[in-house]
């Protein structure tokens, strides 16, 4: 049983990218991108909605009411 061995092909020349086939191409110019701001935005990921926040109130005040009586 023969077992065939993988060869890497060499480095594609600076400016030039492998495609599907594995032939060097040119590098399409692609648009720079804006350099994005340093300070992000928070994300509101792990906040509750407003109904969420309502029910824990609601849930508090029922515990307080109870503990007053």
């Amino acid at each position: 049983m023969e077992t065939t061995t993988l060869v890497k092909k060499p480095r594609c020349p600076k400016g030039q990218t492998r495609n599907k086939k594995g032939d060097c191409v040119p590098k399409k110019e692609t648009q720079t991108k804006k350099a994005q701001p340093k300070t992000r935005a928070k994300t509101v990921k792990n906040q509750m909605t407003k109904t969420q926040a309502a029910k824990v109130l609601a849930q508090r005040r029922k515990c307080i009411e109870r503990f007053r009586n």
